[in-house]
């Protein structure tokens, strides 16, 4: 979560167009879970790089692209 916050607050967005964030990792109901088996939302993830939290990057497009497989969930 501290990366998060350090990346949503880098200078580095203020000449930025664009922001794109890549999470690879196991998932399980709306969650990626993360390298100290810890699970994180989705929602949380996203929402540190809004307007409101992240100055350098509002009004700028943002894409996340999230593949988390799916723990122990079978299609029946």
């Amino acid at each position: 979560m501290k990366n998060l916050e350090r990346e949503g607050q880098s200078e580095f967005h203020r000449d930025a167009q664009a922001f794109v964030l890549v999470v690879l990792s196991h998932g399980e109901d709306g969650h990626v879970i993360c390298s100290d088996g810890k699970k994180l939302p989705i929602d949380y993830i996203t929402s540190r790089f809004d307007g409101s939290r992240c100055e350098h990057l509002r009004g700028k497009p943002k894409l996340f692209i999230i593949q988390a497989c799916q723990i122990g969930i079978h299609s029946s």
